[in-house]
């Protein structure tokens, strides 16, 4: 699941299918792999009887498995489920462990938008693309005058790069220039034009730079950068296109967890 760790407990059997980003986990290190990195994702579907019992017969963790479903049947919190999976087999250190733990204990304090923003956000990491823009336009769809336009366009900046990826890009432009319309900051209509500029033909392009007055020295820099881009990703086998996407959304359509 992206990074090696030496298996101490035996390998199971049969895998368990982490439903949410559709992978099978056949070892307690994945499942501590999966915790660590996708908190945000951690739901009914994974906090389930199912995998207590997974842990107990196909890896042998009977204690563990026991206590995680005592866990589950006193609805604790989250953090009274998965704390013990990691501390099962040292796979944390303390140091590590207290840290994650206070990760936990600071998303507590989170609004449901944020926590729904983050695991859209992890949705797209793991390239669950549909799911992470459902996601976002559950917080969009929402009405509360209070928000922060920042956060606000934050989210549709997210959305905009989880349409790039899919090659959406008319759903991909209107999402960045939502994002241009709550903040109008500079970053965010550069982001804007270098999807245009990836999207449109060049006389479009030279339109959307004209419309929103960027100067010809904005113009100029966007252009070097994008030829940084062309120059490290050639485009030019139908094969590389997602390669070539993948390569101008990590450079240059920053977001916070994305």
């Amino acid at each position: 699941m992206g990074a090696y760790r030496l298996c101490r407990i035996q390998k199971a059997e049969n895998p368990y299918y982490l439903e949410t980003i559709g992978v099978n986990a056949w070892s307690y290190e994945e499942i501590c792999y999966y915790i660590l990195n996708y908190p945000s994702l951690i739901d009914e579907t994974f906090m389930s009887v199912k995998l207590a019992r997974w842990l107990s017969d196909e890896l042998g963790l009977l204690k563990l498995g026991r206590d995680i479903e005592k866990a589950l049947e006193e609805e604790k919190s989250l953090m009274s489920f998965v704390v013990p999976i990691l501390k099962e087999d040292g796979y944390l250190t303390q140091g590590e462990l207290q840290g994650f733990e206070a990760r936990l204990m600071r998303a507590e304090e989170e609004s449901p938008d944020e926590l729904l923003k983050k695991k859209g956000d992890a949705l797209v990491r793991c390239g669950r693309l549909a799911g992470a823009i459902a996601a976002y336009d559950e917080i969009l769809g929402k009405v509360d005058p209070g928000r922060s336009k920042i956060f606000l366009s934050s989210v549709c900046h997210n959305k905009g790069v989880a349409y790039m990826r899919l090659f959406e890009y008319a759903e991909a432009l209107a999402s960045f220039e939502k994002a241009l319309e709550l903040t109008h900051t500079k970053d965010a209509l550069k982001t804007y034009l270098y999807a245009c500029a990836i999207a449109k033909p060049r006389d479009r392009y030279e339109e959307e730079l004209a419309r929103y007055g960027v100067d010809e020295a904005t113009a100029a820099e966007i252009d070097r950068e994008l030829q940084k881009v062309n120059d490290t990703v050639p485009p030019t086998p139908e094969t590389e296109t997602d390669k070539y996407l993948m390569a101008l959304t990590s450079r240059y359509h920053r977001a916070a967890d994305v």
